[in-house]
């Protein structure tokens, strides 16, 4: 038996079929995307700020350091 040929009014009913499936599943797979990016930058920006203030700690750390030496220095000098 020969399959019967479709129509043109069915091909483009097929083609819209095709087109809107092909646009649901792209939105789907963006929202899905999106749902793993934001908690993705929130985690990097969290990091970033850490980062930052690790390095605003370690420069006063430092200085506290250079105080602390300065100061027993100027003291040991004095006695």
């Amino acid at each position: 038996a020969m399959s019967p040929r479709m129509t043109s009014e069915e091909v483009e009913a097929l083609k819209r079929e095709i087109h809107t499936e092909l646009h649901r599943h792209a939105t789907t797979l963006r929202d899905s995307l999106l749902l793993i990016f934001n908690p993705v930058e929130a985690v990097e920006k969290g990091y970033e700020k850490l980062d930052s203030n690790e390095k605003v700690l370690q420069r006063y750390l430092e200085d506290l350091t250079s105080i602390h030496q300065t100061t027993a220095s100027d003291n040991h000098e004095k006695h």
